[in-house]
Order: structure tokens, then C-alpha cells, then sequence
């Protein structure tokens, strides 16, 4: 089992950063942004998800501590279109025709659900409103 308790992991995306943000906050605790990334590797998409939610939470009090967390905010200062699209995972969606959807990934604060680890099942982990 993993090290942490359901309930203490959230799913963030551009599309709920401000949402993340606001719910982390609640908990009264240390907030760590992970990124998923890609095969081991960071991911620039994550990173600059990580900006744009570490934004909202600065703007909530909290400061930033190291050198990835100072990148990833430096980062998102820019706009969510342009960055995405040079991406890796844009560039994949472009090849294989759902380039429109780079666009919808990179809409900002449109959703206000942040979806809760639950638990695990077998090697999965399960997420929950």
C-alpha cells in the first residue's frame, strides 16, 4: 500500500487550478506538486500545469521551495496555448489528428471538480468526487 492516506492525493490540471489549489489549502497542510511526466521524464505540460497551480496556492499564502517549483512558476507566466503546443504530448495529439484538442487541454480555471484518491485497486490507483 502506498504511503499516503485517500483523500490527501488530488488530481490538477489546468482545467481545475484554482480548484486544486482552494481544496489543498483546506487541508491545512504542506502542499508537494508532482508531475506525472512521460516515461520517467518531465514533462513541459506538467510543468507548466505545476506553475499554474503552484500560482493559485502562492496567491493563497503559500510559498514555493526549490528550484522546480521557482521554473515551473517563472513558466507559467506565459500563456497556456502557446506552451502546450510545444509540447510533446501536443505534438503527439497533432499526429495523430486531434491537434483540436490541445486548444480545450489548454483552457484555464473552466472547472471547479478536483477529483480525490480513494484508494487503490490491485496496482490502479481509483479517483473520486
Amino acid at each position: 500500500m502506498p504511503p499516503w492516506e485517500p483523500g490527501h492525493i488530488l488530481l490538477g490540471s489546468l482545467q481545475n487550478a484554482r480548484a486544486v489549489a482552494e481544496k489543498a489549502r483546506e487541508t491545512g497542510e504542506e502542499v508537494h506538486l508532482v508531475c506525472a511526466g512521460k516515461e520517467g521524464q518531465m514533462a513541459l505540460d506538467d510543468l507548466y500545469t505545476a506553475g499554474v497551480i503552484g500560482k493559485r496556492l502562492k496567491a493563497l499564502g503559500f510559498s514555493p521551495e526549490g528550484e522546480m517549483a521557482h521554473l515551473a512558476l517563472f513558466l507559467a507566466e506565459n500563456p497556456s496555448f502557446p506552451v502546450l503546443s510545444s509540447s510533446e504530448a501536443a505534438k503527439a495529439l497533432v499526429g495523430v489528428g486531434l491537434g483540436e484538442d490541445v486548444a480545450e487541454c489548454a483552457r484555464v480555471d473552466v472547472h471547479g471538480v478536483v477529483p480525490r484518491f480513494l484508494g487503490m485497486r490491485g496496482e490502479g490507483m481509483v479517483f473520486g468526487g
